[in-house]
Order: structure tokens, then C-alpha cells, then sequence
């Protein structure tokens, strides 16, 4: 095996492993959708139950 068809191997190897990688049936492109999506929501959810906390507790105040 020669230095170019070794370097050609190695290549078509690396192409390969790149394409397969890269297209794994679409589940990897899902997750850059709902990651976000889903911090967001856990973010929201957090921000609306200190929300709610904080109406409750103005709420046992003024009625003192």
C-alpha cells in the first residue's frame, strides 16, 4: 500500500465516519430544538412559581 492510497483510505475512513456522525436520523437536529425549549420552559416555571410566591406572600401582608 503506498503513501497516497494509505492517505486516500484514511480519507474516505474519515469521510465516512463524518457523514455518519452527522446524519443520525434527525435526532441530533431535535435536540438543538428542544434543549432550548426546554430551558426556557424550566426557566419560565421557576420564574412563575417565585411569582406566585411573592403575590401570596403580599397578599398575607395586606391582609394583616
Amino acid at each position: 500500500m503506498t503513501a497516497v492510497t494509505a492517505a486516500t483510505a484514511l480519507t474516505a475512513e474519515t469521510a465516512l465516519a463524518t457523514t455518519a456522525l452527522a446524519h443520525q436520523g434527525g435526532w441530533d437536529e431535535v435536540l438543538l430544538v428542544l434543549a432550548p425549549i426546554g430551558l426556557f420552559s424550566l426557566l419560565l416555571y421557576i420564574a412563575n412559581r417565585r411569582a406566585a410566591q411573592l403575590v401570596d406572600e403580599d397578599e398575607d401582608d395586606g391582609a394583616r
